[in-house]
């Protein structure tokens, strides 16, 4: 009976120490049991959608934006001193 690799499921032939396509060590992996039961079923679980993306937007626009507004708010407070 052939020894299947648990890291890439090639079936190398009894007794192989490595792995013919991979080359991981075989030595701890016992054969197969005759009676062995089926692998589990694979799980029909399926993660939550991503998030819409957000439009991109020039760094230059966004900074200018920024700049805008923080012009704004400087000329906001001077005028509450008096300023032009």
């Amino acid at each position: 009976m052939a020894v299947v690799c648990p890291e890439c499921g090639e079936h190398n032939p009894d007794g192989a120490k490595l792995c013919g396509m991979c080359g991981i060590v075989l030595s701890h992996v016992a054969p197969p049991s005759p009676h062995a039961s089926p692998p589990p079923a694979p799980s029909s679980y399926f993660p939550p959608p991503r998030p819409a993306a957000t439009p991109y937007r020039e760094p230059a626009a966004e900074i200018a934006d920024n700049v805008s507004s923080g012009l704004d708010a400087i000329s906001f407070i001077a005028g509450l001193f008096g300023g032009d």
